[in-house]
């Protein structure tokens, strides 16, 4: 079985479709891409960015999405949950006030 990168850069081949044209359309950097394309999925921004980066880039190519994030749901880079603040984490901290003072002039 092929890498989901490997895939993809296959895909874009066989359209005939420069990293620079998928760059421009994604919003994506061409060194993201690469790394996508190799595989090299932690130089990606974690969280929901990873996937979300893999997955225009396969809309782009118009490959199936949701099969691209069924083969992304088995590699453990994208396993990453961002951890929320339990209740008592959050009554641990303590707080800060800011006070912005705004000039008002009557007129």
């Amino acid at each position: 079985m092929i890498s989901i990168g490997e895939r993809l850069r296959r895909q874009r081949l066989q359209n005939r479709i420069s990293l620079e044209r998928v760059s421009l359309e994604t919003k994506i950097g061409v060194r993201l891409l690469e790394a996508i394309e190799a595989g090299q999925f932690e130089k990606l921004p974690g969280g929901v960015f990873r996937r979300s980066f893999v997955l225009q880039y396969a809309r782009a190519l118009q490959l199936d999405p949701d099969e691209i994030a069924e083969e992304l749901n088995q590699l453990s880079q994208f396993d990453e949950v961002p951890q929320l603040p339990t209740a008592d984490a959050v009554q641990g901290q303590s707080r800060t006030r800011i006070r912005i003072l705004i000039p008002w002039r009557p007129e």
